[in-house]
Protein backbone atom coordinates (compact mmCIF):
# COMPACT_ATOMS: atom_id res chain seq x y z
CA UNK A 1 0.00 0.00 0.00
CA UNK A 2 1.30 3.45 -0.88
CA UNK A 3 0.29 6.83 0.49
CA UNK A 4 0.89 9.84 -1.74
CA UNK A 5 -0.25 13.43 -2.13
CA UNK A 6 -2.87 14.37 -4.69
CA UNK A 7 -1.21 17.78 -5.04
CA UNK A 8 2.55 18.26 -4.95
CA UNK A 9 4.55 20.95 -3.15
CA UNK A 10 6.77 23.71 -4.65
CA UNK A 11 10.01 22.87 -6.41
CA UNK A 12 13.53 23.35 -5.14
CA UNK A 13 16.75 24.23 -6.90
CA UNK A 14 18.65 21.82 -9.13
CA UNK A 15 22.24 20.68 -8.65
CA UNK A 16 24.32 20.47 -11.81
CA UNK A 17 27.39 18.52 -12.76
CA UNK A 18 29.93 19.45 -15.43
CA UNK A 19 31.77 16.70 -17.27
CA UNK A 20 34.38 16.98 -20.03
CA UNK A 21 34.77 14.05 -22.39
CA UNK A 22 36.33 13.24 -25.73
CA UNK A 23 34.18 11.78 -28.47
CA UNK A 24 35.87 9.83 -31.24
CA UNK A 25 34.70 10.41 -34.76
CA UNK A 26 32.67 7.50 -36.14
CA UNK A 27 33.82 5.77 -39.32
CA UNK A 28 31.05 5.43 -41.85
CA UNK A 29 30.28 6.70 -45.32
CA UNK A 30 33.31 8.02 -47.31
CA UNK A 31 36.84 6.74 -46.54
CA UNK A 32 38.35 8.22 -43.40
CA UNK A 33 41.44 10.40 -43.32
CA UNK A 34 43.44 7.39 -42.10
CA UNK A 35 42.24 5.27 -45.01
CA UNK A 36 43.33 8.02 -47.40
CA UNK A 37 46.78 8.07 -45.81
CA UNK A 38 46.14 11.39 -44.06
CA UNK A 39 46.46 12.08 -40.32
CA UNK A 40 43.07 11.46 -38.62
CA UNK A 41 41.21 14.57 -37.38
CA UNK A 42 41.42 15.41 -33.70
CA UNK A 43 38.51 14.01 -31.68
CA UNK A 44 35.79 16.48 -30.73
CA UNK A 45 35.86 17.65 -27.13
CA UNK A 46 32.47 17.62 -25.47
CA UNK A 47 31.33 19.23 -22.21
CA UNK A 48 28.12 18.06 -20.57
CA UNK A 49 26.18 20.17 -18.08
CA UNK A 50 23.29 18.35 -16.41
CA UNK A 51 20.58 19.31 -13.93
CA UNK A 52 19.55 16.22 -12.03
CA UNK A 53 16.37 17.03 -10.10
CA UNK A 54 14.14 19.72 -11.55
CA UNK A 55 10.47 19.75 -12.46
CA UNK A 56 11.07 21.25 -15.89
CA UNK A 57 11.59 24.40 -17.92
CA UNK A 58 9.07 26.92 -19.32
CA UNK A 59 7.16 25.63 -22.34
CA UNK A 60 5.93 28.03 -25.01
CA UNK A 61 4.96 25.42 -27.62
CA UNK A 62 2.22 23.32 -26.00
CA UNK A 63 -0.82 25.57 -26.38
CA UNK A 64 -3.37 22.78 -25.81
CA UNK A 65 -2.10 22.40 -22.23
CA UNK A 66 -4.34 24.75 -20.24
CA UNK A 67 -4.77 25.99 -16.70
CA UNK A 68 -7.91 25.34 -14.62
CA UNK A 69 -8.88 27.86 -11.97
CA UNK A 70 -11.59 26.76 -9.57
CA UNK A 71 -11.16 29.57 -7.07
CA UNK A 72 -9.60 27.72 -4.13
CA UNK A 73 -7.89 25.17 -6.39
CA UNK A 74 -5.68 25.44 -9.45
CA UNK A 75 -4.87 22.55 -11.77
CA UNK A 76 -3.78 21.71 -15.28
CA UNK A 77 -5.70 20.12 -18.14
CA UNK A 78 -5.34 19.45 -21.84
CA UNK A 79 -7.76 20.39 -24.59
CA UNK A 80 -8.67 17.19 -26.46
CA UNK A 81 -11.52 18.71 -28.50
CA UNK A 82 -12.63 22.25 -29.21
CA UNK A 83 -14.84 22.33 -26.11
CA UNK A 84 -13.51 19.40 -24.05
CA UNK A 85 -10.74 19.46 -21.43
CA UNK A 86 -9.20 16.30 -19.98
CA UNK A 87 -7.90 16.61 -16.41
CA UNK A 88 -7.67 14.81 -13.07
CA UNK A 89 -10.95 14.04 -11.33
CA UNK A 90 -9.73 15.37 -7.98
CA UNK A 91 -9.38 18.78 -9.69
CA UNK A 92 -13.17 18.79 -10.27
CA UNK A 93 -14.34 17.28 -7.00
CA UNK A 94 -14.14 17.61 -3.25
CA UNK A 95 -11.82 14.71 -2.55
CA UNK A 96 -9.38 13.38 0.02
CA UNK A 97 -6.03 15.12 -0.22
CA UNK A 98 -4.00 12.08 0.80
CA UNK A 99 -4.73 9.07 -1.40
CA UNK A 100 -3.79 5.52 -0.43
CA UNK A 101 -4.10 2.76 -3.00
CA UNK A 102 -5.78 0.36 -3.15
CA UNK A 103 -8.62 2.39 -1.69
CA UNK A 104 -9.99 1.28 1.69
CA UNK A 105 -12.81 3.84 1.69
CA UNK A 106 -14.42 6.47 -0.49
CA UNK A 107 -12.04 9.18 -1.69
CA UNK A 108 -14.50 11.46 -3.50
CA UNK A 109 -17.26 13.30 -1.65
CA UNK A 110 -18.94 15.40 -4.32
CA UNK A 111 -18.28 17.15 -7.61
CA UNK A 112 -17.66 20.88 -7.71
CA UNK A 113 -19.90 23.21 -9.71
CA UNK A 114 -18.76 23.06 -13.33
CA UNK A 115 -19.65 26.73 -13.83
CA UNK A 116 -17.15 27.74 -11.17
CA UNK A 117 -14.19 26.40 -13.15
CA UNK A 118 -12.46 28.76 -15.56
CA UNK A 119 -10.06 27.55 -18.26
CA UNK A 120 -7.14 29.67 -19.42
CA UNK A 121 -4.70 29.38 -22.31
CA UNK A 122 -1.22 30.84 -22.29
CA UNK A 123 2.30 30.34 -21.04
CA UNK A 124 1.81 32.30 -17.80
CA UNK A 125 -1.45 32.12 -15.84
CA UNK A 126 -0.99 35.76 -14.83
CA UNK A 127 -1.30 36.90 -18.46
CA UNK A 128 -3.30 33.98 -19.91
CA UNK A 129 -6.57 34.52 -21.75
CA UNK A 130 -9.89 32.99 -20.78
CA UNK A 131 -10.89 30.13 -23.09
CA UNK A 132 -14.21 29.36 -21.45
CA UNK A 133 -16.13 28.25 -18.38
CA UNK A 134 -17.14 24.77 -17.36
CA UNK A 135 -20.58 23.65 -18.48
CA UNK A 136 -20.60 20.01 -17.36
CA UNK A 137 -18.35 17.40 -15.74
CA UNK A 138 -18.17 13.82 -16.99
CA UNK A 139 -16.36 11.44 -14.62
CA UNK A 140 -16.20 7.71 -13.81
CA UNK A 141 -19.15 6.36 -11.81
CA UNK A 142 -17.05 5.41 -8.77
CA UNK A 143 -16.17 7.21 -5.53
CA UNK A 144 -12.42 6.44 -5.50
CA UNK A 145 -9.43 8.04 -7.21
CA UNK A 146 -7.22 4.95 -7.43
CA UNK A 147 -7.19 3.85 -11.10
CA UNK A 148 -9.97 6.41 -11.82
CA UNK A 149 -8.49 9.88 -11.25
CA UNK A 150 -9.59 11.28 -14.58
CA UNK A 151 -12.48 13.46 -15.79
CA UNK A 152 -13.65 15.63 -18.67
CA UNK A 153 -14.76 19.24 -18.33
CA UNK A 154 -17.17 20.29 -21.08
CA UNK A 155 -16.77 24.00 -21.88
CA UNK A 156 -19.54 26.50 -22.49
CA UNK A 157 -18.02 27.47 -25.83
CA UNK A 158 -15.51 26.34 -28.42
CA UNK A 159 -11.94 27.27 -27.56
CA UNK A 160 -10.65 29.78 -30.07
CA UNK A 161 -7.14 29.71 -31.47
CA UNK A 162 -6.00 26.48 -29.77
CA UNK A 163 -5.43 23.19 -31.60
CA UNK A 164 -6.52 20.22 -29.44
CA UNK A 165 -4.32 17.19 -28.86
CA UNK A 166 -5.66 13.69 -29.55
CA UNK A 167 -5.86 10.95 -26.91
CA UNK A 168 -3.84 7.87 -27.83
CA UNK A 169 -5.96 4.74 -28.21
CA UNK A 170 -3.02 2.49 -27.38
CA UNK A 171 -1.64 2.10 -23.90
CA UNK A 172 1.75 2.99 -22.51
CA UNK A 173 4.35 0.35 -21.65
CA UNK A 174 7.17 0.12 -19.17
CA UNK A 175 10.30 1.60 -20.70
CA UNK A 176 8.41 4.00 -22.98
CA UNK A 177 9.31 7.70 -22.86
CA UNK A 178 6.94 10.61 -22.28
CA UNK A 179 6.90 14.41 -22.08
CA UNK A 180 5.30 15.84 -18.93
CA UNK A 181 3.56 19.23 -18.75
CA UNK A 182 1.81 21.25 -16.10
CA UNK A 183 1.13 24.70 -14.66
CA UNK A 184 3.21 24.16 -11.52
CA UNK A 185 4.60 26.87 -9.30
CA UNK A 186 8.40 26.42 -9.25
CA UNK A 187 10.59 28.11 -6.69
CA UNK A 188 11.85 31.51 -7.74
CA UNK A 189 8.79 32.43 -9.83
CA UNK A 190 7.06 34.42 -7.10
CA UNK A 191 4.23 31.91 -6.83
CA UNK A 192 3.26 32.39 -10.49
CA UNK A 193 1.80 29.41 -12.30
CA UNK A 194 3.70 28.91 -15.54
CA UNK A 195 3.56 26.06 -18.03
CA UNK A 196 6.54 23.76 -17.52
CA UNK A 197 7.72 20.76 -19.49
CA UNK A 198 10.02 17.82 -18.83
CA UNK A 199 11.17 15.70 -21.76
CA UNK A 200 12.37 12.11 -22.18
CA UNK A 201 11.02 10.70 -18.93
CA UNK A 202 10.97 6.92 -18.79
CA UNK A 203 7.89 4.99 -17.62
CA UNK A 204 9.02 2.90 -14.66
CA UNK A 205 5.91 0.88 -13.85
CA UNK A 206 2.53 0.13 -15.41
CA UNK A 207 -0.16 -1.27 -13.15
CA UNK A 208 -3.90 -1.47 -13.69
CA UNK A 209 -5.11 1.79 -15.20
CA UNK A 210 -2.10 3.78 -14.03
CA UNK A 211 1.61 4.18 -14.74
CA UNK A 212 4.48 5.64 -12.73
CA UNK A 213 7.34 7.89 -13.80
CA UNK A 214 10.41 8.97 -11.88
CA UNK A 215 9.95 12.73 -12.08
CA UNK A 216 8.86 15.42 -9.63
CA UNK A 217 5.81 17.70 -9.87
CA UNK A 218 4.79 20.97 -8.26
CA UNK A 219 1.63 22.49 -6.83
CA UNK A 220 -0.74 23.06 -9.75
CA UNK A 221 0.58 20.25 -11.97
CA UNK A 222 -2.31 17.92 -11.07
CA UNK A 223 -4.28 17.02 -14.19
CA UNK A 224 -1.36 17.76 -16.47
CA UNK A 225 -0.82 15.46 -19.45
CA UNK A 226 1.89 12.95 -20.26
CA UNK A 227 2.50 12.97 -24.01
CA UNK A 228 3.93 10.04 -25.92
CA UNK A 229 7.43 10.85 -27.09
CA UNK A 230 6.82 8.57 -30.06
CA UNK A 231 3.49 9.99 -31.29
CA UNK A 232 2.88 13.26 -29.42
CA UNK A 233 -0.59 12.13 -28.28
CA UNK A 234 -1.99 12.18 -24.72
CA UNK A 235 -1.28 8.93 -22.86
CA UNK A 236 -1.85 9.93 -19.22
CA UNK A 237 -3.10 12.50 -16.70
CA UNK A 238 -1.20 13.34 -13.50
CA UNK A 239 -3.04 11.96 -10.49
CA UNK A 240 -0.70 12.14 -7.51
CA UNK A 241 2.93 12.20 -6.46
CA UNK A 242 5.33 11.85 -3.58
CA UNK A 243 6.15 14.86 -1.43
CA UNK A 244 8.94 17.14 -2.63
CA UNK A 245 8.63 18.24 -6.25
CA UNK A 246 12.41 18.46 -6.73
CA UNK A 247 13.49 15.33 -4.92
CA UNK A 248 15.59 12.93 -6.95
CA UNK A 249 13.58 9.96 -5.67
CA UNK A 250 10.20 11.54 -6.47
CA UNK A 251 7.61 9.46 -8.33
CA UNK A 252 4.37 10.54 -9.96
CA UNK A 253 1.35 8.43 -10.78
CA UNK A 254 -0.55 9.02 -14.03
CA UNK A 255 -3.99 7.69 -14.96
CA UNK A 256 -3.93 6.03 -18.38
CA UNK A 257 -5.98 8.00 -20.89
CA UNK A 258 -6.54 5.04 -23.22
CA UNK A 259 -8.40 3.19 -20.44
CA UNK A 260 -11.18 5.80 -20.55
CA UNK A 261 -12.01 6.12 -24.24
CA UNK A 262 -15.62 5.17 -23.50
CA UNK A 263 -15.79 8.01 -20.95
CA UNK A 264 -14.44 10.38 -23.59
CA UNK A 265 -17.17 9.28 -25.99
CA UNK A 266 -19.74 10.01 -23.27
CA UNK A 267 -18.22 13.46 -22.75
CA UNK A 268 -18.34 14.16 -26.47
CA UNK A 269 -22.04 13.28 -26.54
CA UNK A 270 -22.65 15.62 -23.61
CA UNK A 271 -20.80 18.41 -25.40
CA UNK A 272 -22.93 17.82 -28.51
CA UNK A 273 -26.12 17.98 -26.43
CA UNK A 274 -25.11 21.23 -24.78
CA UNK A 275 -24.24 22.80 -28.13
CA UNK A 276 -27.68 21.85 -29.42
CA UNK A 277 -29.27 23.39 -26.31
CA UNK A 278 -27.45 26.64 -27.10
CA UNK A 279 -28.73 26.51 -30.66
CA UNK A 280 -25.29 26.02 -32.14
CA UNK A 281 -25.79 24.24 -35.46
CA UNK A 282 -22.34 23.51 -36.79
CA UNK A 283 -20.83 20.72 -38.88
CA UNK A 284 -19.54 17.72 -36.93
CA UNK A 285 -16.23 18.39 -35.25
CA UNK A 286 -13.14 17.07 -36.89
CA UNK A 287 -10.86 14.89 -34.82
CA UNK A 288 -7.68 16.67 -33.69
CA UNK A 289 -4.93 16.25 -36.27
CA UNK A 290 -2.22 13.76 -35.50
CA UNK A 291 0.54 15.72 -33.76
CA UNK A 292 4.16 15.59 -34.75
CA UNK A 293 6.47 14.33 -32.02
CA UNK A 294 8.74 17.12 -30.86
CA UNK A 295 12.11 17.19 -29.16
CA UNK A 296 14.30 19.91 -27.71
CA UNK A 297 17.49 18.07 -28.70
CA UNK A 298 19.52 20.54 -30.75
CA UNK A 299 17.98 23.68 -29.22
CA UNK A 300 20.55 26.26 -28.07
CA UNK A 301 21.41 26.36 -24.35
CA UNK A 302 24.05 27.46 -21.88
CA UNK A 303 23.22 25.11 -18.97
CA UNK A 304 21.32 21.88 -18.31
CA UNK A 305 18.53 23.59 -16.38
CA UNK A 306 17.55 25.44 -19.57
CA UNK A 307 16.67 22.18 -21.35
CA UNK A 308 13.51 20.04 -20.90
CA UNK A 309 15.88 17.07 -21.03
CA UNK A 310 18.04 18.61 -18.26
CA UNK A 311 21.18 18.08 -20.38
CA UNK A 312 23.13 20.82 -22.19
CA UNK A 313 26.11 19.75 -24.31
CA UNK A 314 28.94 21.90 -25.66
CA UNK A 315 30.56 20.47 -28.75
CA UNK A 316 33.27 22.73 -30.15
CA UNK A 317 31.77 26.21 -30.69
CA UNK A 318 28.19 24.98 -30.35
CA UNK A 319 26.10 24.43 -27.19
CA UNK A 320 22.78 22.63 -27.51
CA UNK A 321 20.25 20.57 -25.57
CA UNK A 322 21.00 16.87 -25.57
CA UNK A 323 19.63 13.91 -23.63
CA UNK A 324 20.75 10.65 -22.15
CA UNK A 325 20.64 7.51 -24.27
CA UNK A 326 21.57 3.86 -24.22
CA UNK A 327 20.54 0.37 -25.38
CA UNK A 328 16.97 0.52 -26.62
CA UNK A 329 16.98 4.31 -26.26
CA UNK A 330 18.05 5.68 -29.62
CA UNK A 331 18.95 9.28 -30.30
CA UNK A 332 16.98 11.48 -32.72
CA UNK A 333 18.04 11.61 -36.37
CA UNK A 334 21.35 13.37 -36.81
CA UNK A 335 22.67 12.39 -33.37
CA UNK A 336 24.68 9.45 -32.02
CA UNK A 337 24.78 7.97 -28.55
CA UNK A 338 28.23 8.42 -27.03
CA UNK A 339 29.57 7.52 -23.59
CA UNK A 340 30.58 10.58 -21.57
CA UNK A 341 31.35 8.87 -18.26
CA UNK A 342 31.22 5.31 -16.96
CA UNK A 343 27.59 4.28 -17.24
CA UNK A 344 26.56 7.65 -18.75
CA UNK A 345 25.92 8.43 -22.41
CA UNK A 346 24.32 11.37 -24.24
CA UNK A 347 23.21 12.18 -27.77
CA UNK A 348 25.99 13.96 -29.69
CA UNK A 349 25.53 15.59 -33.09
CA UNK A 350 27.08 13.75 -35.99
CA UNK A 351 30.05 15.69 -37.28
CA UNK A 352 30.30 16.30 -40.99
Amino acid sequence: MTSVEAAAVPAMGAPRGLVAVVVAAAACGPPSAGERGEPPPAPAEVFVDSAETRRGVPSVRDHAVVALDGGDRQCTGVLVAEDLVLTARHCLAEAERTVSCPAAERQIHRAVSAGGVRVFAGYDLGSARLLGLGAAIVAPAVDVLCDHDIAFLVLDRAAEGVEPLPVENQGIARGDFVRLLGFGRPEGQGGRAIRLEREHVRVRVTQGQEFIVGAPSCDGDSGGPALSERTGGVVGILSRGTRGCAEGSAENVYTRADAFLALQAEAEREALRLRADRGELRPPRKAPPKPRPTTSVGAPCTAGDECPTLVCLTQGPRSYCSRRCGPGDRCPAGYRCRETAPGEAVCVARES
